[in-house]
């Protein structure tokens, strides 16, 4: 059993947040083109995903398909919470977050991850759990 936090996926945003800051001037990403975010996910998140742990790894993949998983998930608390990037909001929300899983993820299908037994807890204050003994750059 898994417990599965959106703070996670947050983190994974929050690298593109960081990036614009490093470069001094928004990414330019299209939230409504596939290419533009998958280019900027594979870029600047893919990197930060391969730092962590294995078992860290996989808490993210599997927090990511719960919550694709999910029938009432927009993203909105996500995007709500990652005020800083210049990104806007994709029309289709959730459109974005499968893109995410196609590049961070891309020789897995979301539809089989068990996310049967997850337990859904969103307190911010356990998202630096995810990065705990990540490797330097």
């Amino acid at each position: 059993m898994s417990t599965v936090n959106y703070w996670y996926v947050i983190d994974a945003f929050s690298e593109l947040v960081g990036e614009e800051a490093e470069q001094g001037h928004p990414l330019g990403i299209d939230p409504n083109d596939e290419q533009s975010v998958r280019r900027a996910i594979e870029l600047y998140v893919s990197p930060w995903v391969r730092r962590l742990k294995p078992e860290r790894r996989a808490l993210l993949m599997t927090t990511l398909a719960y919550f694709l998983k999910k029938q009432t998930f927009t993203g909105a608390e996500i995007f709500a919470n990652v005020p800083d990037l210049s990104m806007g909001r994709p029309d289709d929300e959730r459109r974005i977050f499968e893109w995410m899983w196609k590049s961070l993820f891309p020789d897995f299908s979301y539809h089989g991850i068990d996310t049967a037994g997850c337990t859904e807890d969103n307190d911010m204050m356990k998202a630096g759990e995810l990065t705990e003994g990540m490797s330097p750059i």
